[in-house]
């Protein structure tokens, strides 16, 4: 099993490759150890490191690209 690294933020590009990462891995694995593994990605979500990311951008009057 894969176990993931917890990054206290993510940039969007970095959660996008983790989140493709994932999927590969999962694509990769035969059925039996999918279900384990995906229960061991949805210990750490990369979306609420990008949202605390964006949140400490905001904090320094720092506002995303569109």
């Amino acid at each position: 099993m894969y176990q993931p690294i917890p990054f206290l933020f993510v940039t969007e590009r970095m959660q996008g490759e983790i989140l493709n990462e994932r999927q590969a891995i999962l694509s990769a694995m035969q059925s039996s150890a999918r279900e384990q593994q995906a229960k061991l990605f949805e210990r750490y979500d990369p979306m609420s490191s990008f949202d605390a990311f964006q949140d400490i951008l905001r904090l320094f009057g720092v506002q995303r690209q569109p």
